[in-house]
Protein backbone atom coordinates (compact mmCIF):
# COMPACT_ATOMS: atom_id res chain seq x y z
CA UNK A 1 0.00 0.00 0.00
CA UNK A 2 1.16 3.37 -0.93
CA UNK A 3 0.15 7.20 -0.87
CA UNK A 4 -0.92 7.08 -4.49
CA UNK A 5 -2.87 3.84 -4.03
CA UNK A 6 -4.75 5.14 -1.56
CA UNK A 7 -5.74 8.21 -3.52
CA UNK A 8 -6.68 6.14 -6.62
CA UNK A 9 -9.24 3.97 -4.06
CA UNK A 10 -10.64 7.32 -2.92
CA UNK A 11 -10.74 9.10 -6.04
CA UNK A 12 -13.19 6.01 -7.20
CA UNK A 13 -15.30 6.57 -4.02
CA UNK A 14 -15.47 10.07 -5.01
CA UNK A 15 -16.40 9.83 -8.51
CA UNK A 16 -18.29 6.80 -8.59
CA UNK A 17 -16.89 5.69 -12.08
CA UNK A 18 -13.43 4.23 -13.37
CA UNK A 19 -13.89 7.16 -15.94
CA UNK A 20 -14.90 9.76 -13.84
CA UNK A 21 -12.19 8.92 -11.44
CA UNK A 22 -9.09 8.08 -14.09
CA UNK A 23 -9.94 12.05 -15.49
CA UNK A 24 -9.64 13.32 -12.19
CA UNK A 25 -6.74 11.48 -11.28
CA UNK A 26 -5.02 11.90 -15.03
CA UNK A 27 -4.50 8.22 -15.63
CA UNK A 28 -5.83 5.97 -18.31
CA UNK A 29 -9.11 3.94 -17.74
CA UNK A 30 -7.43 0.81 -18.26
CA UNK A 31 -4.70 1.56 -15.55
CA UNK A 32 -6.83 2.42 -12.56
CA UNK A 33 -9.24 -0.66 -13.36
CA UNK A 34 -6.53 -2.90 -13.52
CA UNK A 35 -5.21 -1.69 -10.36
CA UNK A 36 -8.21 -1.88 -8.42
CA UNK A 37 -8.62 -5.47 -10.05
CA UNK A 38 -5.40 -6.29 -8.42
CA UNK A 39 -5.67 -4.61 -5.13
CA UNK A 40 -8.67 -6.50 -4.65
CA UNK A 41 -7.01 -9.63 -5.26
CA UNK A 42 -4.25 -9.12 -3.03
CA UNK A 43 -6.63 -8.05 -0.17
CA UNK A 44 -9.03 -11.03 -1.24
CA UNK A 45 -12.48 -8.93 -0.80
CA UNK A 46 -13.93 -6.71 -3.45
CA UNK A 47 -14.09 -2.76 -2.66
CA UNK A 48 -16.98 -1.60 -5.13
CA UNK A 49 -19.66 -3.61 -6.80
CA UNK A 50 -20.13 -2.63 -10.47
CA UNK A 51 -24.02 -1.17 -10.79
CA UNK A 52 -25.06 0.17 -14.62
CA UNK A 53 -21.46 1.11 -14.68
CA UNK A 54 -21.23 3.06 -11.28
CA UNK A 55 -19.04 2.03 -8.48
CA UNK A 56 -20.58 1.41 -5.26
CA UNK A 57 -18.48 0.65 -2.25
CA UNK A 58 -18.91 -2.47 -0.33
CA UNK A 59 -18.63 -2.58 3.34
CA UNK A 60 -15.37 -3.91 3.31
CA UNK A 61 -14.46 -0.77 0.12
CA UNK A 62 -16.17 2.17 3.02
CA UNK A 63 -13.82 0.81 5.68
CA UNK A 64 -11.03 0.95 2.91
CA UNK A 65 -12.05 4.38 2.01
CA UNK A 66 -12.72 5.62 5.17
CA UNK A 67 -9.04 4.24 6.73
CA UNK A 68 -7.52 5.77 3.30
CA UNK A 69 -9.09 9.50 3.70
CA UNK A 70 -7.07 9.79 7.14
CA UNK A 71 -4.01 8.38 6.67
CA UNK A 72 -4.34 10.99 3.51
CA UNK A 73 -5.48 13.69 5.84
CA UNK A 74 -2.51 12.76 8.07
CA UNK A 75 -0.08 13.10 5.34
CA UNK A 76 -1.70 16.74 4.34
CA UNK A 77 -1.45 17.92 7.92
CA UNK A 78 2.06 16.57 8.57
CA UNK A 79 3.43 18.11 5.05
CA UNK A 80 1.54 21.42 6.12
CA UNK A 81 3.24 21.18 9.67
CA UNK A 82 6.68 21.09 7.26
CA UNK A 83 6.24 23.59 5.29
CA UNK A 84 5.69 25.87 8.16
CA UNK A 85 9.19 25.11 9.23
CA UNK A 86 10.58 26.47 5.64
CA UNK A 87 9.59 29.94 4.77
CA UNK A 88 5.54 29.17 3.37
CA UNK A 89 6.15 30.89 0.17
CA UNK A 90 5.17 28.41 -1.25
CA UNK A 91 1.94 25.93 -1.22
CA UNK A 92 -1.81 25.31 -2.29
CA UNK A 93 -4.91 27.03 -0.33
CA UNK A 94 -7.57 24.30 -0.56
CA UNK A 95 -10.43 26.63 0.03
CA UNK A 96 -14.27 26.37 -0.84
CA UNK A 97 -16.25 29.12 -1.23
CA UNK A 98 -20.41 29.45 -2.03
CA UNK A 99 -22.15 30.87 -5.37
CA UNK A 100 -22.80 34.16 -3.52
CA UNK A 101 -21.77 36.01 -0.96
CA UNK A 102 -18.43 34.19 0.03
CA UNK A 103 -17.19 34.39 -3.91
CA UNK A 104 -17.47 38.21 -3.79
CA UNK A 105 -15.46 38.02 -0.83
CA UNK A 106 -12.71 35.62 -2.16
CA UNK A 107 -12.19 38.31 -5.62
CA UNK A 108 -11.63 41.05 -3.01
CA UNK A 109 -9.76 39.73 -0.75
CA UNK A 110 -7.40 36.74 -2.96
CA UNK A 111 -5.37 39.57 -4.79
CA UNK A 112 -4.65 41.03 -1.71
CA UNK A 113 -3.25 37.29 -0.31
CA UNK A 114 -1.31 37.08 -3.71
CA UNK A 115 0.95 39.75 -3.03
CA UNK A 116 1.79 38.81 -0.02
CA UNK A 117 1.89 34.89 -1.05
CA UNK A 118 2.92 34.97 -4.72
CA UNK A 119 3.80 31.22 -4.85
CA UNK A 120 0.67 29.93 -3.48
CA UNK A 121 -1.87 28.39 -5.84
CA UNK A 122 -5.31 27.94 -5.14
CA UNK A 123 -7.83 24.66 -5.38
CA UNK A 124 -11.12 26.24 -5.32
CA UNK A 125 -14.56 24.04 -4.96
CA UNK A 126 -17.44 26.71 -5.45
CA UNK A 127 -20.96 24.56 -4.55
CA UNK A 128 -23.78 24.92 -2.05
CA UNK A 129 -22.83 24.62 1.50
CA UNK A 130 -24.00 21.31 2.35
CA UNK A 131 -21.73 19.89 -0.51
CA UNK A 132 -18.21 22.02 0.99
CA UNK A 133 -18.89 20.94 4.51
CA UNK A 134 -19.29 16.93 3.31
CA UNK A 135 -15.90 17.89 1.18
CA UNK A 136 -14.20 19.79 4.31
CA UNK A 137 -15.13 16.34 6.36
CA UNK A 138 -13.53 14.28 3.33
CA UNK A 139 -10.78 16.67 3.56
CA UNK A 140 -11.34 17.37 -0.08
CA UNK A 141 -10.32 20.81 0.89
CA UNK A 142 -9.36 22.32 4.26
CA UNK A 143 -11.93 25.20 4.55
CA UNK A 144 -14.68 26.59 3.24
CA UNK A 145 -16.20 29.95 3.80
CA UNK A 146 -20.17 28.92 4.45
CA UNK A 147 -22.75 30.66 6.22
CA UNK A 148 -24.78 28.48 8.68
CA UNK A 149 -27.54 28.93 11.54
CA UNK A 150 -26.71 25.97 13.86
CA UNK A 151 -23.01 24.63 14.31
CA UNK A 152 -22.36 20.94 13.08
CA UNK A 153 -20.34 19.50 16.05
CA UNK A 154 -18.07 17.39 12.98
CA UNK A 155 -17.00 20.68 12.03
CA UNK A 156 -14.99 23.71 13.88
CA UNK A 157 -16.01 27.00 12.90
CA UNK A 158 -14.67 30.19 13.23
CA UNK A 159 -17.00 33.18 13.15
CA UNK A 160 -16.32 36.36 10.64
CA UNK A 161 -19.93 38.32 11.06
CA UNK A 162 -23.36 37.47 11.71
CA UNK A 163 -26.88 38.42 9.30
CA UNK A 164 -30.30 38.16 9.38
CA UNK A 165 -32.37 36.53 6.45
CA UNK A 166 -35.17 39.15 5.33
CA UNK A 167 -38.41 38.84 3.05
CA UNK A 168 -37.16 41.97 0.74
CA UNK A 169 -39.79 43.76 -1.61
CA UNK A 170 -39.15 46.00 -5.03
CA UNK A 171 -38.82 49.44 -3.51
CA UNK A 172 -42.05 50.87 -5.80
CA UNK A 173 -44.20 47.58 -4.29
CA UNK A 174 -47.60 49.06 -3.50
CA UNK A 175 -46.97 47.84 0.52
CA UNK A 176 -43.53 49.89 0.57
CA UNK A 177 -44.94 53.05 1.51
CA UNK A 178 -47.16 51.47 4.07
CA UNK A 179 -44.36 49.81 6.33
CA UNK A 180 -41.24 51.62 7.38
CA UNK A 181 -37.63 49.79 5.45
CA UNK A 182 -37.48 47.89 8.72
CA UNK A 183 -39.80 46.11 10.72
CA UNK A 184 -39.45 43.74 14.03
CA UNK A 185 -42.28 42.27 13.13
CA UNK A 186 -43.07 40.52 9.81
CA UNK A 187 -44.91 41.55 6.98
CA UNK A 188 -48.83 39.49 6.81
CA UNK A 189 -47.82 37.65 4.22
CA UNK A 190 -51.82 37.01 2.51
CA UNK A 191 -51.16 40.34 0.97
CA UNK A 192 -48.57 38.78 -1.06
CA UNK A 193 -50.54 36.30 -2.48
CA UNK A 194 -50.70 37.60 -5.67
CA UNK A 195 -47.15 38.48 -5.94
CA UNK A 196 -44.66 36.55 -7.51
CA UNK A 197 -41.84 35.03 -5.53
CA UNK A 198 -38.51 34.66 -6.69
CA UNK A 199 -37.02 31.42 -5.10
CA UNK A 200 -33.61 30.09 -4.12
CA UNK A 201 -32.87 26.38 -5.44
CA UNK A 202 -33.91 23.39 -3.59
CA UNK A 203 -29.87 22.85 -2.95
CA UNK A 204 -29.33 25.93 -0.82
CA UNK A 205 -29.94 26.64 2.73
CA UNK A 206 -32.10 29.92 1.89
CA UNK A 207 -34.41 27.85 0.22
CA UNK A 208 -34.48 24.99 3.32
CA UNK A 209 -35.29 28.15 5.65
CA UNK A 210 -37.66 29.57 3.63
CA UNK A 211 -39.75 27.04 2.74
CA UNK A 212 -39.86 25.75 6.40
CA UNK A 213 -40.78 29.62 7.39
CA UNK A 214 -43.62 29.19 4.10
CA UNK A 215 -45.03 26.36 5.48
CA UNK A 216 -45.10 27.23 9.07
CA UNK A 217 -47.25 30.26 8.23
CA UNK A 218 -49.39 28.59 6.01
CA UNK A 219 -48.44 30.50 2.51
CA UNK A 220 -48.30 28.58 -0.63
CA UNK A 221 -46.16 31.18 -2.39
CA UNK A 222 -46.94 31.95 -6.73
CA UNK A 223 -43.25 30.84 -7.77
CA UNK A 224 -42.06 32.55 -11.00
CA UNK A 225 -38.17 31.59 -10.55
CA UNK A 226 -35.89 29.28 -8.90
CA UNK A 227 -32.07 29.98 -8.90
CA UNK A 228 -29.22 29.22 -7.04
CA UNK A 229 -27.07 32.74 -7.29
CA UNK A 230 -28.35 35.23 -4.21
CA UNK A 231 -26.82 38.17 -6.74
CA UNK A 232 -29.40 37.17 -9.46
CA UNK A 233 -32.27 36.96 -6.77
CA UNK A 234 -31.48 40.54 -5.76
CA UNK A 235 -31.19 41.94 -8.93
CA UNK A 236 -34.68 40.39 -9.87
CA UNK A 237 -36.10 42.28 -7.11
CA UNK A 238 -34.43 45.41 -7.90
CA UNK A 239 -35.80 45.13 -11.20
CA UNK A 240 -39.22 44.71 -9.65
CA UNK A 241 -39.60 41.56 -10.99
CA UNK A 242 -40.77 39.76 -7.80
CA UNK A 243 -40.33 39.41 -4.03
CA UNK A 244 -37.92 37.42 -2.65
CA UNK A 245 -35.53 36.61 1.00
CA UNK A 246 -32.33 37.38 1.08
CA UNK A 247 -29.88 37.93 3.78
CA UNK A 248 -28.73 41.80 4.34
CA UNK A 249 -24.97 40.99 3.15
CA UNK A 250 -26.61 40.08 -0.35
CA UNK A 251 -28.58 43.25 -0.97
CA UNK A 252 -25.59 45.12 -1.94
CA UNK A 253 -25.98 47.65 1.00
CA UNK A 254 -29.35 49.15 -0.84
CA UNK A 255 -31.31 50.52 1.75
CA UNK A 256 -34.08 51.41 -0.54
CA UNK A 257 -35.58 47.89 -0.77
CA UNK A 258 -38.14 47.66 1.73
CA UNK A 259 -37.06 44.51 3.98
CA UNK A 260 -38.87 42.42 6.75
CA UNK A 261 -37.66 40.25 9.19
CA UNK A 262 -39.25 36.29 9.62
CA UNK A 263 -40.65 35.25 12.70
CA UNK A 264 -38.81 34.13 14.03
CA UNK A 265 -35.83 35.74 13.23
CA UNK A 266 -33.68 33.83 11.56
CA UNK A 267 -29.95 34.99 11.87
CA UNK A 268 -27.03 33.53 9.94
CA UNK A 269 -22.91 33.21 11.08
CA UNK A 270 -20.83 33.77 8.11
CA UNK A 271 -18.20 31.53 9.40
CA UNK A 272 -14.82 29.35 7.99
CA UNK A 273 -15.88 25.73 8.66
CA UNK A 274 -12.74 23.25 8.73
CA UNK A 275 -12.08 19.79 10.31
CA UNK A 276 -11.47 19.66 13.77
CA UNK A 277 -7.30 19.10 14.85
CA UNK A 278 -6.75 20.68 11.49
CA UNK A 279 -2.79 22.85 11.46
CA UNK A 280 -2.76 26.01 9.64
CA UNK A 281 -0.24 27.31 7.64
CA UNK A 282 1.46 30.63 7.90
CA UNK A 283 -1.02 31.52 5.13
CA UNK A 284 -3.46 29.94 5.56
CA UNK A 285 -3.64 32.43 8.98
CA UNK A 286 -3.00 34.72 7.02
CA UNK A 287 -6.23 34.39 4.71
CA UNK A 288 -8.22 33.90 7.59
CA UNK A 289 -7.26 36.93 8.81
CA UNK A 290 -8.08 38.61 5.87
CA UNK A 291 -11.46 37.68 6.06
CA UNK A 292 -11.88 38.70 9.73
CA UNK A 293 -10.96 42.16 8.79
CA UNK A 294 -12.91 42.03 5.95
CA UNK A 295 -15.89 41.20 7.99
CA UNK A 296 -15.78 43.62 9.99
CA UNK A 297 -16.58 46.42 7.38
CA UNK A 298 -19.17 45.19 6.11
CA UNK A 299 -22.35 47.42 6.64
CA UNK A 300 -24.58 46.83 9.95
CA UNK A 301 -28.25 48.03 9.94
CA UNK A 302 -29.00 49.52 12.88
CA UNK A 303 -32.12 51.23 14.27
CA UNK A 304 -33.25 54.10 12.61
CA UNK A 305 -32.22 57.42 14.00
CA UNK A 306 -33.99 60.56 14.69
CA UNK A 307 -35.42 60.81 10.82
CA UNK A 308 -36.72 57.86 11.15
CA UNK A 309 -34.23 56.37 8.29
CA UNK A 310 -31.91 53.68 8.60
CA UNK A 311 -28.67 54.06 9.85
CA UNK A 312 -25.12 52.31 8.52
CA UNK A 313 -22.00 51.95 9.10
CA UNK A 314 -19.57 53.13 7.10
CA UNK A 315 -18.69 50.64 4.37
CA UNK A 316 -15.07 51.03 3.37
CA UNK A 317 -14.93 47.62 1.51
CA UNK A 318 -14.63 49.04 -1.64
CA UNK A 319 -11.06 50.13 -0.55
CA UNK A 320 -10.27 47.46 1.38
CA UNK A 321 -6.71 46.95 2.07
CA UNK A 322 -4.33 44.97 5.02
CA UNK A 323 -0.92 46.08 6.08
Amino acid sequence: MNLRQLQYIVAIGDMGTITHAAEKLFVSRPALNHFLKSLEEDLGVPLFKRVNRKMIPTYAGNIYIEGAREILKIKTQTYKALQDTIDSQKGVLNLGITYGNSSVMFCKLFPIFHKKFPGFTVNLLEDNAHNLKNAVLKGQIDMAIIGHSSVLSSLEYIILQETELFLVLPKDHPLANQYSSILDKPIDLNLLRDDNFILRTNDTKTREITDRYLEQQGFSPKIIMECRKSSLVYNMVKAGVGVAFLNENEMANDNELPRFSLSPKEIWYQGIAYRRGTHFTKAEEYFIDLFKQYSKEVVKVTKPNETGDPCFEKDNRQNFQMN
